[in-house]
Protein backbone atom coordinates (compact mmCIF):
# COMPACT_ATOMS: atom_id res chain seq x y z
CA UNK A 1 0.00 0.00 0.00
CA UNK A 2 1.18 3.26 -1.01
CA UNK A 3 1.48 6.19 1.12
CA UNK A 4 0.07 9.49 0.17
CA UNK A 5 3.50 10.98 -0.13
CA UNK A 6 4.67 8.20 -2.36
CA UNK A 7 1.57 8.53 -4.57
CA UNK A 8 2.03 12.30 -4.83
CA UNK A 9 5.71 11.81 -5.72
CA UNK A 10 4.81 9.31 -8.43
CA UNK A 11 2.20 11.69 -9.84
CA UNK A 12 4.69 14.55 -9.72
CA UNK A 13 7.40 12.49 -11.47
CA UNK A 14 4.88 11.26 -14.02
CA UNK A 15 3.81 14.83 -14.67
CA UNK A 16 7.45 15.92 -15.06
CA UNK A 17 8.12 12.97 -17.43
CA UNK A 18 5.06 13.90 -19.50
CA UNK A 19 6.09 17.53 -19.53
CA UNK A 20 9.68 16.67 -20.54
CA UNK A 21 8.46 14.30 -23.28
CA UNK A 22 6.00 16.98 -24.48
CA UNK A 23 8.77 19.61 -24.62
CA UNK A 24 11.05 17.09 -26.36
CA UNK A 25 8.35 16.29 -28.91
CA UNK A 26 7.74 19.98 -29.55
CA UNK A 27 11.46 20.63 -30.05
CA UNK A 28 11.74 17.64 -32.40
CA UNK A 29 8.71 18.80 -34.38
CA UNK A 30 10.00 22.35 -34.48
CA UNK A 31 13.48 21.22 -35.55
CA UNK A 32 11.96 18.91 -38.16
CA UNK A 33 9.78 21.70 -39.44
CA UNK A 34 12.72 24.10 -39.74
CA UNK A 35 14.84 21.36 -41.37
CA UNK A 36 12.00 20.65 -43.76
CA UNK A 37 11.58 24.34 -44.47
CA UNK A 38 15.33 24.73 -44.98
CA UNK A 39 15.51 21.72 -47.27
CA UNK A 40 12.48 23.03 -49.15
CA UNK A 41 14.17 26.42 -49.56
CA UNK A 42 17.41 24.72 -50.65
CA UNK A 43 15.51 22.62 -53.15
CA UNK A 44 13.73 25.69 -54.49
CA UNK A 45 17.10 27.44 -54.81
CA UNK A 46 18.63 24.44 -56.56
CA UNK A 47 15.59 24.32 -58.89
CA UNK A 48 16.12 28.01 -59.72
CA UNK A 49 19.82 27.35 -60.34
CA UNK A 50 18.95 24.41 -62.61
CA UNK A 51 16.40 26.55 -64.46
CA UNK A 52 19.00 29.29 -65.02
CA UNK A 53 21.57 26.70 -66.18
CA UNK A 54 18.97 25.22 -68.54
CA UNK A 55 18.21 28.67 -69.94
CA UNK A 56 21.95 29.31 -70.41
CA UNK A 57 22.35 25.92 -72.11
CA UNK A 58 19.43 26.71 -74.41
CA UNK A 59 21.10 30.00 -75.34
CA UNK A 60 24.40 28.21 -75.95
CA UNK A 61 22.66 25.62 -78.15
CA UNK A 62 20.90 28.36 -80.12
CA UNK A 63 24.23 30.16 -80.54
CA UNK A 64 25.92 26.97 -81.74
CA UNK A 65 23.07 26.35 -84.19
CA UNK A 66 23.52 29.87 -85.56
CA UNK A 67 27.27 29.34 -85.83
CA UNK A 68 26.77 25.98 -87.57
CA UNK A 69 24.27 27.53 -89.99
CA UNK A 70 26.72 30.35 -90.77
CA UNK A 71 29.56 27.87 -91.27
CA UNK A 72 27.38 25.76 -93.57
CA UNK A 73 26.38 28.84 -95.56
CA UNK A 74 30.03 29.94 -95.88
CA UNK A 75 31.02 26.42 -96.91
CA UNK A 76 28.33 26.35 -99.58
CA UNK A 77 29.44 29.78 -100.85
CA UNK A 78 33.05 28.58 -101.02
CA UNK A 79 31.97 25.41 -102.78
CA UNK A 80 30.02 27.40 -105.37
CA UNK A 81 32.95 29.77 -105.82
CA UNK A 82 35.40 26.88 -106.26
CA UNK A 83 33.03 25.22 -108.71
CA UNK A 84 32.84 28.45 -110.71
CA UNK A 85 36.63 28.82 -110.63
CA UNK A 86 37.00 25.21 -111.77
CA UNK A 87 34.58 25.70 -114.64
CA UNK A 88 36.26 28.98 -115.65
CA UNK A 89 39.63 27.23 -115.83
CA UNK A 90 38.33 24.49 -118.11
CA UNK A 91 38.88 24.43 -121.84
CA UNK A 92 35.79 24.76 -124.03
CA UNK A 93 34.00 21.63 -125.17
CA UNK A 94 34.63 22.60 -128.78
CA UNK A 95 38.39 22.26 -128.19
CA UNK A 96 38.22 18.57 -127.30
CA UNK A 97 39.82 17.58 -130.61
CA UNK A 98 42.68 20.02 -130.00
CA UNK A 99 43.47 18.17 -126.79
CA UNK A 100 43.84 14.89 -128.69
CA UNK A 101 46.09 16.62 -131.24
CA UNK A 102 48.23 18.12 -128.43
CA UNK A 103 48.38 14.72 -126.73
CA UNK A 104 49.67 13.03 -129.89
CA UNK A 105 52.25 15.81 -130.41
CA UNK A 106 53.44 15.43 -126.80
CA UNK A 107 53.85 11.67 -127.35
CA UNK A 108 55.84 12.24 -130.56
CA UNK A 109 58.14 14.72 -128.76
CA UNK A 110 58.92 12.01 -126.20
CA UNK A 111 59.43 9.32 -128.86
CA UNK A 112 56.27 7.44 -127.89
CA UNK A 113 53.84 5.76 -130.26
CA UNK A 114 50.07 6.04 -129.65
CA UNK A 115 47.97 3.35 -131.28
CA UNK A 116 44.47 1.95 -131.00
CA UNK A 117 42.86 5.02 -129.50
CA UNK A 118 39.18 5.53 -128.74
CA UNK A 119 37.39 8.73 -127.82
CA UNK A 120 34.03 9.36 -126.18
CA UNK A 121 32.35 12.69 -126.96
CA UNK A 122 32.01 15.06 -123.97
CA UNK A 123 29.05 14.18 -121.74
CA UNK A 124 27.68 15.25 -118.40
CA UNK A 125 28.85 12.74 -115.82
CA UNK A 126 26.81 11.44 -112.93
CA UNK A 127 26.61 14.03 -110.20
CA UNK A 128 28.59 16.55 -112.18
CA UNK A 129 27.44 20.14 -112.33
CA UNK A 130 25.52 21.10 -115.42
CA UNK A 131 28.23 23.60 -116.34
CA UNK A 132 30.98 21.12 -117.19
CA UNK A 133 31.43 17.97 -119.22
CA UNK A 134 33.85 15.11 -119.16
CA UNK A 135 35.18 12.98 -121.95
CA UNK A 136 37.07 9.68 -122.01
CA UNK A 137 40.08 9.09 -124.22
CA UNK A 138 41.80 5.70 -124.13
CA UNK A 139 44.83 4.54 -126.09
CA UNK A 140 47.76 2.16 -126.21
CA UNK A 141 51.16 3.75 -125.90
CA UNK A 142 54.64 2.29 -126.29
CA UNK A 143 58.15 3.64 -125.87
CA UNK A 144 60.88 3.71 -123.26
CA UNK A 145 59.70 3.37 -119.66
CA UNK A 146 61.19 6.71 -118.56
CA UNK A 147 59.56 8.50 -121.51
CA UNK A 148 56.26 6.83 -120.69
CA UNK A 149 56.44 8.03 -117.07
CA UNK A 150 57.30 11.56 -118.17
CA UNK A 151 54.48 11.53 -120.73
CA UNK A 152 51.90 10.54 -118.10
CA UNK A 153 53.18 13.19 -115.69
CA UNK A 154 53.08 15.91 -118.36
CA UNK A 155 49.59 14.90 -119.51
CA UNK A 156 48.19 15.35 -116.01
CA UNK A 157 50.24 18.36 -114.92
CA UNK A 158 51.64 20.28 -117.84
CA UNK A 159 49.11 20.44 -120.66
CA UNK A 160 46.99 23.28 -119.26
CA UNK A 161 43.82 21.22 -119.06
CA UNK A 162 41.95 19.38 -116.33
CA UNK A 163 42.91 15.75 -116.93
CA UNK A 164 42.61 12.74 -114.67
CA UNK A 165 44.15 9.32 -115.33
CA UNK A 166 41.45 6.69 -114.86
CA UNK A 167 43.43 3.57 -115.77
CA UNK A 168 46.94 2.52 -116.56
CA UNK A 169 47.29 -1.14 -117.50
CA UNK A 170 50.72 -2.59 -118.14
CA UNK A 171 51.69 -6.16 -119.00
CA UNK A 172 53.47 -8.24 -116.37
CA UNK A 173 56.82 -7.54 -117.96
CA UNK A 174 57.29 -3.81 -118.08
CA UNK A 175 59.41 -3.85 -121.22
CA UNK A 176 60.04 -6.29 -124.05
CA UNK A 177 63.34 -7.50 -125.58
CA UNK A 178 63.87 -4.21 -127.36
CA UNK A 179 63.38 -2.20 -124.12
CA UNK A 180 59.97 -0.82 -125.13
CA UNK A 181 57.36 -0.40 -122.42
CA UNK A 182 53.72 -0.76 -123.36
CA UNK A 183 50.66 0.50 -121.53
CA UNK A 184 46.95 1.02 -121.97
CA UNK A 185 45.92 4.44 -120.67
CA UNK A 186 42.45 5.86 -120.10
CA UNK A 187 42.17 9.59 -119.45
CA UNK A 188 39.22 11.61 -118.24
CA UNK A 189 39.23 15.16 -119.60
CA UNK A 190 36.99 17.96 -118.29
CA UNK A 191 35.50 20.71 -120.47
CA UNK A 192 33.18 23.65 -119.98
CA UNK A 193 30.17 24.44 -122.17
Amino acid sequence: MKTKFRAATEKFLLLIALLVSFVFMLSVLKAGRTDWQLSRLEKERSIEILKSKTAMADLAIADRKRTAAQALEESQKRSRKLSELFVNLLDKKENANLFIKDLREKAELLNLVISGSSYVQPFRGEGSASRYFKSLFSFNVSGSYSDLKRFLWEVENNMGRAVKTNKILMPETISDKDGLAKAFVELEIYFSQ
